[in-house]
């Protein structure tokens, strides 16, 4: 007897088992193409600051391994990536990889979604959350493209969140999701040491998630967990261990002591600084959303958005609000776990005023009209202009290495404004000192 035949209903076709949502789908595929167009058209090569010093590192990726100021993962990553592209095209690097973390975000909020909604909602939500962390600050995503840690390291601590959800409701609690939740933790800190920082949000809702299902093995998943993460995070704890001969402070924080305290000093700028950038960029209307949001998700008690997307949010601000100074990209992170959040207090707000106006049936198209209306904010977003200042770009970088060849060749020492200095060390491998020096 078929299935159709048993319940007396129409089968789910085997499509829609795969894709509950094809709106959803479509225009996550918009929302990411729009993410290229954005790039493409607006990128620059910032060839100083941490971008060139992680790239110098890479050159040298194994000579520096004992004493290299930065992480073994990324720069590793970047000395495979030198030999396939090139020097130029490096520094479009983070492309495909913000790809996969805005996909990832839209999966593992769709899952977290699932534990109070449907899956069709639970996926429009997922990609209104992407719609919302586009919307928020777009030409971010233009200057992550460039060699930054940040994209690959939280891609990863995604990664490790959708891994454990995924962990704690299938049945039988596969071994191998939660090991790849530790390996994927554990090599986020091989990329950027704060990036650990996820290994709270991830043991608090995996502890409620023991507390509720009694099914799950709490020692056996710990244990695997801790092996994979030591696993991954393997070769920044030798390199840590070469330079300074301990493990437990990352090695920059144990050699220069940078290493975060409660400096009331410093969270009485950076936090304030955060705050008033959340109110320009997201407006009260973006806050309001988001403190729904947390109200909702108290209210449905939706366990993925109280105990992991919550604590996230609140880990990293607090972390980053000890800094000597506020960084945007430092709290990418934030915007990450706080645009679903953000897009389930919309959601929720709408059904409730549905449901309050006696329209129930009328959800699912309001969302859909919703998730379509926030893909097309962040578009509109991506397409205003920025600044008219003029970008140093690849054809650029190619033209001016092609006229300094000319003038002298590779090797050789060159006396140049400080800001040139670095770019053409790069690129044509001078021995480049600041003008300033004759003085």
């Amino acid at each position: 007897m078929s299935n159709e035949e048993a319940t007396g209903r129409p089968a789910t076709r085997w499509w829609r088992r795969i894709c509950p949502a094809p709106w959803a789908v479509a225009l996550e595929v918009a929302l990411l193409a729009g993410l290229v167009v954005l790039v493409l058209k607006n990128y620059f090569i910032k060839a100083y600051s941490d971008p060139i010093n992680y790239l110098e590192t890479a050159r040298r990726v194994f000579e520096e391994f004992r004493t290299s100021r930065w992480p073994i993962g990324y720069t590793f990553l970047l000395w495979l990536a030198l030999r396939g592209i090139g020097p130029y095209y490096i520094f479009l690097i983070n492309l495909p990889i913000l790809i996969v973390l805005l996909s990832l975000m839209a999966r593992v909020t769709r899952r977290a979604a699932e534990e109070t909604e449907s899956a069709p909602h639970a996926a429009l939500l997922g990609v209104s959350a992407v719609a919302l962390a586009l919307a928020y600050d777009p030409y971010l995503f233009v200057y992550l493209t460039n060699p930054y840690r940040d994209p690959l390291a939280l891609a990863l601590n995604v990664l490790a969140a959708l891994c454990l959800l995924r962990y704690v409701r299938e049945p039988g609690h596969p071994a191998g999701l939660i090991g790849l939740a530790g390996l994927a933790t554990g090599l986020c800190y091989t990329i950027r040491e704060p990036c650990i920082l996820m290994a709270l949000p991830l043991a608090v809702f995996g502890l409620q998630a023991a507390w509720r299902n009694r099914g799950i093995p709490v020692w056996k998943s710990a244990l695997l967990f801790a092996l994979a993460f030591v696993l991954g995070a393997a070769p920044y704890l030798v390199q840590t261990y070469l330079r300074t001969r301990q493990v437990l402070i990352p090695g920059e924080a144990a050699v220069a002591g940078r290493l975060p305290g409660l400096h009331w000093h410093t969270i009485g700028d950076t936090f304030p600084r955060w705050l008033l950038d959340l109110r320009i960029r997201a407006g009260w209307p973006g806050i309001a959303f988001l403190l729904a949001g947390i109200g909702w998700s108290l209210r449905r008690k939706n366990a993925p958005l109280i105990y992991l997307f919550l604590p996230t949010v609140f880990v990293f601000v607090l972390f980053y609000s000890f800094y000597w100074a506020y960084v945007r990209r430092y709290f990418f992170v934030v915007t990450l776990f706080a645009a679903p959040l953000a897009a389930f207090g919309l959601f929720r707000t709408i059904e409730g005023l549905l449901r309050l106006f006696r329209r129930p049936g009328w959800a699912t198209p309001a969302l859909k009209t919703l998730a379509v209306g926030l893909g097309f904010l962040a578009g509109w977003k991506m397409l205003t202009p920025p600044s008219s200042e003029s970008r140093f770009r690849i054809a650029d970088a190619k033209a001016l290495t092609a006229d300094l060849e000319r003038a002298a060749p590779r090797g050789s020492t060159v006396l140049a404004p400080r800001y040139l200095c670095e770019v053409m060390s790069w690129f044509l491998e001078y021995s480049s000192y600041p003008i300033q020096a004759l003085s």
